[in-house]
């Protein structure tokens, strides 16, 4: 694992330079390498990158930098971002869900994880 997340992040500029357009997909693996290898800072740049190059974050997108965040113990971070991920209106899973719940309980949300549950159970 150890630099393989630069490896991840020199691939998305190599592969604009090879004419081939990143997708969803390749953000997601790079955010997921810099995640495993706890740069959750690096995971959380290129979450942001991707608006530039007109890519849609997509749920994984959102959960992989909650995620990355998340395994640091960065809760308001993780937070911040389900949050952000709501704001889109993408549809949520129940595995999504259920990390929103965790995260809001290891910050010490405990009406926001009651609402998040409260959405299951509709």
């Amino acid at each position: 694992k150890c630099g393989k997340w630069q490896q991840a992040l020199r691939l998305l500029p190599s592969m604009q330079e090879l004419g081939v357009a990143p997708d969803a997909v390749s953000f997601n693996s790079a955010m997921k390498a810099c995640g495993e290898s706890g740069q959750w800072a690096q995971a959380l740049m290129v979450l942001r990158g991707m608006a530039a190059l007109r890519v849609d974050a997509t749920v994984v997108s959102f959960s992989t930098g909650i995620g990355a965040c998340e395994k640091q113990g960065l809760w308001a971070i993780a937070l911040e971002l389900f949050g952000d991920l709501l704001a889109t209106g993408l549809p949520l899973d129940p595995i999504c869900l259920g990390l929103g719940v965790r995260i809001c309980e290891q910050a010490g949300e405990w009406e926001a994880a009651g609402a998040l549950l409260d959405g299951l159970s509709k």
